[in-house]
């Protein structure tokens, strides 16, 4: 079920990217990050960590 959230964290995150706000891009991905953290989802993380870091 984290994993759901996390995901649907992450998909606001990129309607938020293309709607060109970047604060809440960003805040998306925190906590999309965070939850995969919780749940040991190291790909994810890594993956989102990157996308965050080009924005």
């Amino acid at each position: 079920m984290m994993g759901y959230l996390a995901r649907d964290y992450a998909l606001y995150a990129e309607l938020f990217k293309r709607k060109g706000d970047t604060p809440k891009t960003q805040e998306n991905l925190n906590k999309a990050i965070e939850i995969f953290k919780e749940c040991g989802a190291d790909g994810w993380v890594e993956r989102y960590e990157k996308e965050l870091a080009e924005l």
